[in-house]
C-alpha cells in the first residue's frame, strides 16, 4: 500500500497522525488529502538513507528527541499531567510505537540536556 508523509494533522482508520508521521492508505483515499496538501507522496529522503548507516537505536532516540522538541508546550492534549509527552503523540510523529519506558528514558536524558 502506498505511503504518504503527513503535513497536517489527520485521522485515518481511527488513528490520529501528526505532521512528520507516515501514513499508509490507498491512492483513492489519498486523493483528496493530496489535493488539500495535508499529505505528500513519500519518497526516500536523505535522512532515511543516512539512518541506514547509523546505529538503529541511536537513530530512534534522535527521532524521538526531535519529536519532543517539536511539540507545542501549550497544547495540553500532547502532554500527560506529569509533564511528559504522550507516547501516542510521539508514535504519530516518528511513525512507530513508542513504549512508556522508551519515552521515559529519552525524556530523562532530554530534560538533563535541556534544563537551565
Amino acid at each position: 500500500m502506498p505511503q504518504y508523509n503527513v503535513l497536517s494533522p489527520l485521522r485515518h482508520n481511527g488513528e490520529i497522525f501528526l505532521p512528520g508521521a507516515v501514513v499508509e492508505m490507498t491512492q483513492q483515499q489519498a486523493a483528496a488529502l493530496l489535493w488539500a496538501a495535508a499529505i505528500e507522496e513519500k519518497s526516500v529522503s536523505k535522512k532515511e538513507i543516512t539512518l541506514v548507516s547509523e546505529d538503529p537505536k541511536q537513530a530512534v532516540e534522535t527521532d524521538i528527541n526531535k519529536a519532543i522538541r517539536g511539540l507545542d508546550v501549550k497544547d495540553q492534549s500532547l502532554w500527560l499531567k506529569n509533564g511528559r509527552p504522550r507516547t501516542e503523540t510521539l508514535a504519530a510523529i516518528v511513525g512507530r510505537r513508542v513504549s512508556a519506558n522508551e519515552r521515559d528514558q529519552i525524556w530523562q536524558q532530554w530534560m538533563e540536556e535541556n534544563s537551565p
